[in-house]
């Protein structure tokens, strides 16, 4: 992962991409183990200067995303990938989370990928995006076999969603947003 920071030169990211992308496709259940490290760190690659490092990043994302077993989110690992790439795209995207009836066990891959969308939609400007935020946490909490597989997440979800709770204006938008996160606690 070190070969990818953002301080590296631009040809020892390449082949750092190039190496995950071998051990992606010949480990992974370990890598699977470790996706919520490893997002966000392929993420911070999205803002590269360089165009090739970019697509790079994208097309790791991609080979991650298939080591994610819920099939929920399945149809929306484009959109979800795209809003690493393009943040704006991120209430689209949670309006069509906020849809999708949750059947699977939810665990850390799968939060992996969509934590730092939710995030984005706690930090919107319109509380109707923040609503739904809440309401998709609340959907998704419910699935949650092993809490330990959250905590990891606590430190960045909790304080967007905490300010969501007391500072949004709407009242059913600020209501749906302290329950979703009096279930996450």
């Amino acid at each position: 992962l070190s070969a990818i920071n953002t301080g590296s030169k631009i040809g020892t990211k390449k082949l750092g991409f190039q190496y995950m992308n071998e051990l992606i496709l010949s480990s992974q259940k370990e890598v699977r183990a470790n996706l919520e490290h490893i997002v966000p760190r392929v993420a911070e690659s999205f803002t590269d200067i360089n165009a090739e490092v970019i697509t790079m990043a994208e097309d790791t994302l991609k080979l991650l995303c298939e080591a994610i077993e819920n099939t929920d989110i399945d149809p929306f690992i484009p959109q979800l990938i795209n809003v690493f790439r393009d943040p704006e795209n991120a209430t689209e995207v949670i309006h069509g989370l906020a849809a999708v009836t949750f059947v699977q066990e939810v665990d850390a891959p799968t939060l992996s990928i969509i934590v730092p969308v939710l995030m984005l939609g706690f930090r919107a400007k319109a509380d109707s995006t923040k609503r739904l935020s809440a309401v998709i946490v609340a959907n998704m909490i419910k699935l949650v076999n092993n809490p330990l597989e959250v905590s990891n997440y606590l430190p960045k979800l909790l304080p967007p969603m905490e300010n969501a709770a007391k500072n949004v204006s709407e009242p059913e938008a600020r209501s749906m947003c302290g329950r979703a996160l009096g279930q996450l606690r």
